[in-house]
């Protein structure tokens, strides 16, 4: 697909670039004809999802297969949220040589982008989606060019993707999030700056990076995998200006798959060619990942720094996030032709397959990794992290959610706190109770944990800065107090206190504040088994397979108990200033272990 980029698609972008700037002098090349004239036609999306024609112009290919022309003006946002570039040949107007499409620029402001073949198949398919759901809704737009990252696409498929906008997107996640707590007014809010959110990322980040992709073939795959993920970025962003929780917008998104395994969602899903519905659901996955990254990022920075981490601990937490973004986008590079050319990168196929083919390194990088960490036991192709990856029987997708996960559990493991800095949260402990933590039942392993492998590793950054956080307050004359939550304990908690599966009224610390954290410890820990416990095979009501429904209500009450914890706590920071309730909230974070689900 890319191999055709420089012969014909460079001068495009620039006309598309020139058209926002009122550059008179405007090109297109090839895919023209020498001597023919072309009509090119600007069109603006209305809001009954319908196009309509602003302005038109004609140009005759020169010698070089190149057209010249100028619009003066274009639509802005927010009267308008999108534009289309149509060409056709005036002989035929009927036949489309080429569409490329963008959100509308804010009033003096510029959008760029490129023209491909996927661009071409990105604007026919949000062409049909507005006219299937009557809207211009930019939450579908953004998921239909999150859907067609392929210029392999069919007619049949464009209107299979154009329902699953309309069930998923539209009769599934917006209709989730306007009844959970998002207001009319926040949905607006939140659908404008998907178009329009400069200097913050939005939909013309995602359009824009076409224009790099045109203009520098030998970057074109990175520049494509780069797109994808802008859009996660874009949705972030929106969901900050509309002070919509990021946590709605994933539980919306988790509601838009349900939708779309039922009735005509999943009429259309099926229907869609297996190869382009492979690069589909990994593309929807990695969007998911993407979401769910930035969230952790977000909240575990502004935890830190409500409960005053600075200097070395702050720093270190800050690099392991940008290494984080670095390497989700490395992943995304990595396996890019698989989302944009599933006719000839398919998924299902084995890495040893794919390595003998040259469509992918096997000894390079996170799919490395794997391999050297493939433990020979269990499944034979892939369950778990833990397990690594055969690359004679694990599919390319089984290595696509391994280097994500892996960047993951980096994340998490360069977030660890140091030696010293345990040693120093112990001593501020010891300070605080006035006696030696070592002899204390309730204290005297704080500090490490284990973790999913099963070896004992120190606690994350935020939960020593919590506990730290407690231990100063005591120490300059502060408290903590909790009231314990009443939510019963799950089942599948019978080892909690000494194997008797009930709440532990003594942590046996001696100190009232310690007491008051350990119990709000212990009822986050309460409610994230409770979250889960619908997987629980033992659950007599989901039998460990829970439908989309009970999901959605055990992460609606997982939030609500959260949010109860922290509105238990109170107490002050040195006798007199009381617990701001963004400290509150991030003590309660800091006790949860990191997680993207």
């Amino acid at each position: 697909m890319h191999s055709n980029l420089s012969r014909l698609m460079p001068a495009f972008c620039m006309m598309i670039t020139s058209i926002f700037i009122g550059n008179p002098s405007n090109l297109i090349a090839a895919p023209l004809v020498v001597g023919t004239e072309y009509t090119i036609t600007l069109e603006k999306m209305l809001s009954d999802g319908t196009s309509s024609a602003v302005a038109t112009t004609t140009a005759v290919a020169d010698a070089n297969a190149r057209i010249a022309f100028s619009f003066a003006s274009v639509p802005n946002c927010p009267t308008t949220n999108f534009l289309s570039i149509k060409i056709t040949t005036t002989a035929d107007p009927a036949t489309v040589v080429r569409r490329s499409f963008s959100p509308a620029p804010p009033a003096g402001s510029t959008n760029t982008l490129g023209a491909n073949g996927i661009s071409t198949k990105q604007a026919e398919g949000i062409v049909a989606a507005g006219a299937l759901i009557g809207s211009d809704n930019p939450m579908v737009v953004a998921f239909g060019l999150l859907f067609t990252r392929t210029d392999q696409l069919t007619a049949s498929d464009i209107s299979n993707i154009a329902i699953l906008g309309r069930e998923g997107i539209q009769n599934g996640m917006e209709a989730y999030m306007l009844a959970n707590g998002v207001t009319a007014a926040q949905m607006t809010t939140f659908k404008d700056n998907l178009v329009c959110n400069q200097p913050n990322t939005d939909l013309s980040n995602f359009t824009s990076l076409f224009k790099s992709a045109v203009d520098t073939p030998a970057q074109a795959s990175a520049d494509m995998a780069r797109a994808a993920g802008v859009i996660g970025d874009a949705f972030i962003d929106a969901a900050a200006a509309s002070s919509i929780d990021l946590d709605t917008i994933l539980a919306g998104f988790d509601s838009a798959g349900d939708r779309v395994n039922t009735g005509a969602g999943a009429t259309a899903l099926a229907a869609i060619t297996a190869s382009v519905q492979a690069s589909l659901t990994q593309g929807v996955n990695s969007f998911r990942t993407r979401l769910s990254v930035k969230k952790v990022q977000q909240r575990y920075t502004a935890a830190l720094t409500a409960l005053g981490v600075t200097g070395a601990e702050l720093t270190r937490f800050n690099t392991a996030v940008t290494a984080l973004g670095t390497s989700m986008s490395a992943n995304e590079t990595l396996f890019a032709n698989y989302f944009e050319n599933p006719a000839t990168h398919d998924m299902n196929e084995t890495i040893d397959v794919a390595h003998v083919a040259g469509r992918l390194d096997k000894t390079v990088g996170p799919i490395a990794a794997g391999i050297a960490q493939w433990t020979g036991a269990g499944s034979p192709a892939w369950t778990n992290i833990q397990q690594g990856l055969n690359p004679a029987l694990s599919r390319v997708r089984n290595a696509v959610d391994y280097s994500f996960n892996a960047s993951f559990i980096t994340f998490s493991t360069s977030i660890a706190s140091t030696g010293a800095e345990i040693t120093a949260m112990r001593n501020n402990i010891s300070t605080a109770i006035a006696g030696n933590l070592s002899l204390v039942a309730g204290l005297g392993n704080v500090g490490s944990y284990q973790n999913f492998s099963g070896a004992t590793v120190n606690w994350p950054i935020p939960q020593t800065g919590s506990v730290n956080f407690v231990a100063t307050n005591v120490i300059a004359g502060g408290a903590l107090t909790y009231t314990r939550s009443t939510v019963p304990v799950p089942a599948n908690m019978t080892w909690l206190n000494s194997n008797t599966g009930l709440r532990t009224t003594n942590f046996g610390t001696g100190n009232a504040s310690f007491e008051a954290l350990l119990g709000m410890q212990e009822d986050v820990m309460i409610a994230e088994f409770l979250r889960f416990d619908i997987y629980n095979p033992g659950n007599g009501t989901t039998a460990g397979n829970p439908t989309g429904l009970q999901r959605q209500a055990a992460q609606a009450a997982f939030k609500t108990n959260l949010a109860a914890i922290a509105a238990a706590l109170g107490g002050t920071t040195d006798g007199t200033v009381a617990l701001t309730t963004l400290q509150k909230r991030a003590m309660v974070l800091s006790q949860q272990q990191p997680s993207i689900n």
